[in-house]
């Protein structure tokens, strides 16, 4: 009787309760926008939280459901299956990148070095037609102000380990994490 009353209580509906945690998410993030208090944020974190392990768990069910439902058909283990498997892992896989010279790269590192070459000249270059602008034009942009307390932890600098422990606690899948990303990141130690 007790599991079926955890499995009901927790895991009924997973559908309907996601949707409804995208939607609290949404409007929680709207909030942070208009007024983005430490309050407001925080509420944000915890709804992202509890979305996205709602949307865990609702992926989880769909693939014991469709591993089921093949199993139950006669598909389990077979060669179509396994070819499916193989055709995606494919498709989400990067094997080669072009250079600016039209040369066709597929070497893992040579890729991984082209990925922070790329990247070091993107975000390392400053760009003069930013750089000229006044503080003011910026500041226009913004709809909202922050709070001189909000300011002061935004400010904070953030260490290697913080980044690397919350980029690597995400899924990958959601990601779209591919090798060259993964090379690059541990090309640059980061």
């Amino acid at each position: 009787m007790g599991l079926k009353v955890l499995n009901r209580t927790h895991y009924s509906d997973i559908s309907g309760r996601t949707c409804e945690a995208e939607r609290l998410l949404v409007e929680a993030q709207g909030q942070v926008l208009d007024d983005p208090s430490t309050v407001n944020v925080a509420l944000e974190r915890e709804l992202a939280i509890k979305c996205a392990e709602l949307q865990a768990d609702e992926e989880s069910f769909h693939r014991q459901k469709s591993r089921a439902s093949r199993i139950n058909e006669g598909d389990g283990n077979s060669g179509f299956f396994h070819k499916y498997v193989k055709a995606r892992n494919k498709r989400l896989t990067i094997d080669h990148l072009i250079d600016d010279t039209g040369q066709v790269i597929l070497d893992v590192s040579q890729m991984g070095q082209m990925s922070v070459d790329f990247y070091r000249k993107l975000l390392g270059v400053p760009n003069p037609e930013v750089a000229d602008l006044p503080v003011s034009y910026f500041e226009s942009l913004l709809r909202t102000k922050l709070s001189q307390e909000d300011v002061v932890h935004l400010s904070k600098p953030v260490s290697r380990e913080e980044v690397r422990a919350v980029f690597f606690s995400m899924a990958a899948n959601l990601l779209g994490l591919t090798v060259t990303l993964m090379t690059f990141i541990k090309l640059t130690g980061r």
